[in-house]
């Protein structure tokens, strides 16, 4: 039992929420105890590169690298005042078509939605960089509607609603 409460107190000393004695006054064990706890606090304090976290997981099936980005709605008057934008007439283009964009602040990913009356609306995720992912999941706010798409597809059909926010895209790589 004395064992167990002088190890709680090493351990506690070392992640800050009790103070004990100063290292000059513990035995030997007492000092290599303390000693791995400050390497622990100290593992857990430094952090890991990409490059390290995508080598875990290509070697352990179970660890899962995600991504996650929130894009935002494309602002209707980003285009500059002065630019000219031609639009040609198409008897293709319906009445009631309706075209969302999000982007992410790094302008790197891009959702794009179109719809069209109460159809499956096409839903489609570029990456700016080609960036390629195991499976990438959309969630449409407010409301938490979620799209899945598999390995590195572009477009999914579904219905979406008709009020969005913002999009928070979670990737698998």
């Amino acid at each position: 039992m004395k064992k167990k409460n002088k190890e709680k107190s090493l351990f506690e000393s070392v992640f800050g929420t009790e103070e004990t004695k100063k290292p000059e006054d513990l035995s030997p064990a007492e000092k290599e105890t303390m000693e791995f706890y400050q390497q622990i606090k100290e593992g857990l304090e430094t952090e890991i590169s990409d490059d390290i976290r995508q080598r875990l997981a290509e070697k352990v099936p179970a660890y899962n690298l995600k991504e996650v980005i929130r894009l935002f709605p494309a602002e209707s008057n980003s285009y500059r005042k002065n630019e000219v934008r031609l639009a040609a007439a198409s008897d293709n283009l319906k009445p009631g078509l309706v075209s969302l964009s999000f982007f992410d602040r790094e302008m790197l990913w891009l959702v794009k939605i179109n719809k069209e009356g109460n159809e499956k609306a096409k839903v489609y995720l570029f990456s700016a960089e080609k960036k390629e992912y195991r499976s990438a999941t959309l969630t449409l706010q407010p409301d938490g509607k979620v799209i899945r798409f598999g390995e590195s597809q572009n477009l999914v059909e579904d219905f979406v609603p008709d009020v969005i926010e913002s999009v928070l895209v979670e990737l698998e790589i």
